[in-house]
């Protein structure tokens, strides 16, 4: 589409060389107009330095780029003091980096908003545009995205379909006597350490996640329970009023020989001045079948309405809306909130592993 819209705007100034044909498309990657100027058309599927060394006064990217491109495409124009353009709805996308770039005080980008309307698109006409809106208020997320330029949306290919905007709000007004939980992913390197402080009701269904922790770098056990610990006096909780505590199991972190469940007790008591930790860490359900048993917990308690996360949860709440189950690339950072909240959703209310409760005081 943006081809053909190029080909209208640059009728009358290109050289016989350059030529667009509709359904095919233009002839050359590289368009020369009669001035002597050019345009370069690339692919977001092309290497991020396909035109590196090259000095641009502007650059055009339609639809949400990988970050790679982007900032390629800014060093691109710095020569000749050019612009960056972006057009995007980006539906379907994580794109929680881009937003914070534009936003930021003191940012030198302009955001300009059109929210969809008959006015704005004066090639529709009203009874298209009203079915339009019409089947779009079947889903708010995309609704607000597609009609009035939101930045948050779902990715439609996640994992955690059962995700409504009623999962991911303020839980108000708590019932009393709830049980408190910590749920940890254990990882080496920056963002892959997440722990989870959640809520739970001993008798019924219902979990909230109230708060989180993510490392911004790689970190040392000592430093992830001393987070924890932070976490949980945020809400004027005692490590010794944890009911429950699930960890993973798989990661080292320099201590090889022990179980860094192991080790993050001990520090809790060192921390605590105390002989025994205030809560023992729990391994994970891992038997065959969990991860999907696990997700299938999760998506049951999203569709209830049992599963509640505050916004407060930045990273988890990301997670939800985007994770296609990926380990690897940028999709791969979210797999650890998602393994956090897995491995605690299965302990409370999948009730097909039970844990001892252990206290310690």
């Amino acid at each position: 589409m943006l081809g053909r819209y190029l080909a209208e705007f640059l009728d009358g100034h290109l050289e016989p060389s350059s030529y667009y044909r509709t359904g095919r498309g233009w002839n050359t990657n590289t368009i020369r107009l009669t001035n002597g100027s050019i345009i370069q058309l690339r692919s977001y599927e092309d290497r991020p330095d396909a035109h590196a060394g090259d000095s641009l006064d502007i650059v055009w990217l339609d639809e949400p780029p990988p970050r790679s491109i982007f900032t390629e495409s800014q060093a691109r124009v710095m020569d000749r003091d050019g612009e960056v353009w972006l057009t995007l709805t980006p539906v379907g996308r994580p794109v929680a980096w881009l937003r914070d770039m534009i936003e930021r005080e003191g940012s030198v980008w302009e955001e300009v908003v059109i929210p969809f309307s008959q006015e704005a698109c004066p090639w529709y006409d009203e009874a298209q545009v009203a079915q339009w809106l019409e089947d779009l208020s079947s889903s708010p997320w995309e609704y607000e995205q597609r009609v009035n330029g939101s930045w948050e949306g779902v990715t439609l290919e996640r994992l955690f379909t059962g995700l409504s905007e009623d999962n991911i709000r303020e839980p108000g007004k708590l019932p009393p006597d709830l049980c408190v939980g910590i749920t940890i992913d254990h990882g080496a390197t920056a963002g892959s350490q997440v722990a989870l402080l959640v809520l739970w009701e001993q008798r019924g269904r219902r979990m909230w996640v109230i708060d989180e922790y993510v490392s911004e770098k790689a970190s040392s056990p000592e430093e992830d329970a001393a987070a924890i610990r932070a976490m949980l006096r945020r809400h004027r909780i005692k490590p010794s009023e944890v009911d429950e505590a699930v960890g993973d199991t798989n990661v080292s972190k320099g201590y090889a020989g022990y179980k860094l469940n192991d080790v993050l007790e001990q520090e809790f008591a060192r921390m605590e001045s105390q002989r025994l930790p205030p809560f023992r860490i729990l391994g994970p359900d891992k038997t065959p079948g969990s991860v999907d048993w696990g997700l299938r917990v999760v998506n049951h308690a999203l569709r209830r309405g049992d599963l509640v996360v505050h916004p407060r949860c930045v990273n988890l709440s990301k997670t939800l809306r985007h994770w296609k189950g990926s380990k690897t690339g940028d999709d791969g950072t979210l797999c650890h909130a998602a393994d956090a909240l897995r491995y605690f959703a299965v302990a409370v209310l999948g009730k097909r592993t039970t844990y001892a409760r252990l206290r310690f005081t």
